[in-house]
C-alpha cells in the first residue's frame, strides 16, 4: 500500500452518494462520492491525511502535475469546518472524495450494505481513500479518490432525518376529504 492510499476512521460521513452516483451537475458525469467529517481533536488522523499529502506532493508524478508550485499555492482537500456556516461542522476538518466506480461498503462483520437506510449523512466509520495529484483547467492541487466504506455506528442524522407519510398525515382527518 502506498502512502497515498490510507484508511482512516472512525469519521462521520456527510451527503453520502455511496450506492448510487450523483452529480450536481448535468453536463459532468455522475461520481459515487461523500465529505468526510473530522473532528479536530483526532490528531491521528489529521495527521495521516497531512502525511499523505506530503507524499503525494513530493513524489514524481505530484512533481510533474505540480511543477514548481509549493503547498501553499495549490488546492489543497483538507478544509477548516469553520469555514462553512454549517453546526455540524463547527470543531471539525473535512475533505470531499469521490470515485467512478461504486465502493464497497461493509458493516462491523465486513459483509455488503446494500439497504439504503444504512448509508445516511450522519453515520460513523472507517474510509479508504487514495490521494493523488492533478492539474486541469488551470487548477492544481491535490484530490481524494473514494475506495471502500466501513459502517461501524449510527450517528446523528444531519438535518434530522426523514420522516414517515403515515406520521406526516396522521392528524389529517380523511373523513373531511371524502
Amino acid at each position: 500500500m502506498s502512502e497515498s492510499r490510507i484508511t482512516i476512521g472512525p469519521v462521520i460521513f456527510n451527503f453520502p452518494h455511496l450506492l448510487e452516483a450523483h452529480t450536481n451537475d448535468p453536463a459532468k458525469p455522475a461520481k459515487f462520492s461523500a465529505m468526510i467529517v473530522i473532528d479536530k481533536s483526532d490528531t491521528k488522523t489529521l495527521n495521516a491525511i497531512d502525511a499523505a499529502i506530503k507524499s503525494v506532493f513530493e513524489s514524481t508524478n505530484g512533481k510533474e502535475k505540480l511543477g514548481k508550485s509549493t503547498l501553499k499555492t495549490i488546492r489543497l482537500p483538507l478544509r477548516d469546518g469553520e469555514e462553512k456556516d454549517a453546526e455540524d461542522l463547527q470543531d471539525k476538518m473535512f475533505f470531499n472524495c469521490s470515485s467512478k466506480r461504486r465502493p464497497e461498503i461493509v458493516g462491523i462483520d465486513r459483509q455488503p450494505i446494500l439497504d439504503e437506510s444504512e448509508i445516511y449523512s450522519g453515520m460513523i466509520g472507517y474510509v479508504s481513500i487514495n490521494l493523488f495529484a492533478f492539474n486541469q483547467n488551470k487548477s492544481k492541487g491535490i484530490g481524494v479518490g473514494l475506495n471502500n466504506v466501513m459502517r461501524t455506528a449510527d450517528g446523528v442524522r444531519f438535518g434530522g432525518g426523514a420522516t414517515t407519510a403515515a406520521s406526516d398525515f396522521a392528524d389529517i382527518d380523511v373523513e373531511d376529504i371524502l
